[in-house]
């Protein structure tokens, strides 16, 4: 006797009767159910931030995201391209006076890399105002040198807000960089600031810190220039000390190689040789003739800043005389050739002091002086009586004379004019006497 009333669940195969009759969508009943029903579902899981607590950590991990972001790109995830900030530390230079200019050759990774950082080791004393500089990306002219002007370089890193003793880190958003291809990074100062010096530490060591990409390089070198100049640079060593980060690109199209910069007109080296030689309230430059035609002329400079043309000067030109100088006083002089591109680098001479020539010194002294005296009352005694000169008078009575024998007239005024001569005037006389004069000696 089955109840055929009872329905079991449609989706299963079993029904909790207590005949167990089956009943499914597919055939009416039929008999008793297994004796055993399937297992039931297990249950949902539990929420996990309602679970132990954990719902306090969400504020946490927002916390820790927001950091996160706040990093500079480079600070994050962006590995050390290259970098000589390991290699010893052999002195510095200062960045408060002086442009510097480093270069470095990037890999080769066919389709380039973006650079996102840069560590400049610097050196910092003095509790005043930091000087003012940029740190700039740039790319090596066509002659390989660093480019005299920030305008046209690839990009200009976010200066960080103070400068520390050590590992200086400066951001930028990311600038593209193409394989194979040597840039600088350009260190250009605008203001010395005040009470601070900020230098540049050296390394004479030519090897790159472990871990660099492949291919990456820093040059054994760098330029320098004052800060003031807008001219050539000086090559010089050692390298300064820096660190190159970002990252190898990957897919897509190799990046458009960068513009190269139009080459800087060329202008006249620096002269060499340059010497000084002091004289009399004046020094004298000599230096060696450099053969190059293009120089229009050239100009000295006494205290840095001005600088005054030497008059018709020219390419054949090799030394000049300033005069008019401060005797006692130390000169330092600096020399420069100038052609239609603009004035080269100057060279510096060695220190002279001029000598006394331009201010006489006079003394008291002892001085023989030999003196002729003549008679000149006499004279004047002798004009007042006759009242015209004898000796003429005298001259043309004989010349008139036509009697050969006996006196004449003429004969008694000679006589006569003779007489008073010897009455009149009295001989010359020389003496020679010690008088106290101002004689200049020097």
């Amino acid at each position: 006797m089955y109840n055929h009333q009872p329905k079991c669940n449609q989706e299963d195969s079993w029904c909790r009767h207590p005949l167990r009759v089956c009943w499914t969508p597919a055939a009416p009943p039929s008999g008793r159910c297994n004796s055993t029903p399937p297992p039931p579902p297990p249950p949902p899981p539990p929420n996990f931030w309602k679970s132990e607590g954990r719902l306090a950590l969400v504020p946490l991990l927002i916390l820790a995201v927001l950091l996160l972001t706040a990093l500079p790109a480079g600070a994050q995830t962006d590995p050390t391209l290259v970098s000589n900030t390991g290699e010893s530390n052999d002195g510095v230079r200062s960045i408060t006076s002086w442009d510097h200019a480093q270069g470095f050759t990037t890999g080769s990774n066919t389709q380039g890399y973006k650079l996102t950082a840069v560590d400049l080791s610097l050196s910092r004393s003095g509790s005043g105002t930091d000087a003012t500089f940029t740190v700039n990306i740039c790319s090596a002219e066509t002659s390989g040198l660093p480019p005299t002007s920030t305008t046209g370089c690839l990009g200009t890193l976010t200066t960080q807000s103070s400068v520390v003793t050590g590992i200086n880190t400066f951001t930028h958003s990311g600038i593209d960089l193409t394989a194979s291809t040597t840039y600088f990074v350009f260190v250009d100062t605008t203001a010395a600031g005040s009470n601070t010096s900020i230098e540049f530490t050296l390394t004479n060591s030519n090897a790159e810190d472990s871990g660099a990409a492949a291919g990456w390089s820093i040059a054994d070198d760098s330029y320098r220039r004052l800060r003031t100049s807008t001219g050539s640079w000086t090559n010089v060593t050692p390298s300064r000390r820096i660190a190159i980060h970002g990252s190898a690109k990957t897919g897509g199209t190799p990046p458009t190689p960068q513009p190269t910069p139009p080459p800087t007109p060329s202008t006249p080296a620096v002269p060499a040789g340059l010497t000084i030689t002091a004289g009399e309230g004046s020094i004298t430059l000599r230096w060696n003739n450099p053969g190059d035609s293009s120089i229009t002329r050239y100009e000295y400079s006494l205290d840095g800043s001005t600088w005054i043309r030497i008059p018709g000067s020219g390419p054949g030109t090799t030394s000049h005389t300033v005069t008019g100088l401060t005797p006692g006083r130390t000169y330092t002089a600096q020399l420069r050739a100038v052609n239609a591109n603009g004035s080269g680098g100057h060279a510096d001479s060695p220190t002279a002091t001029p000598s006394g020539g331009g201010v006489p010194r006079y003394e008291v002294r002892d001085v023989v002086v030999t003196v002729t005296r003549i008679d000149t009352v006499g004279w004047a005694r002798f004009e007042r009586r006759f009242g015209y000169n004898c000796w003429d008078e005298m001259a043309a009575a004989v010349a008139a004379a036509e009697v050969s024998s006996g006196r004449t007239p003429e004969d008694d005024e000679l006589a006569r004019c003779q007489r008073f001569l010897a009455e009149d005037i009295k001989p010359a006389v020389t003496e020679t006497r010690i008088e106290r004069r101002r004689v200049r000696v020097e």
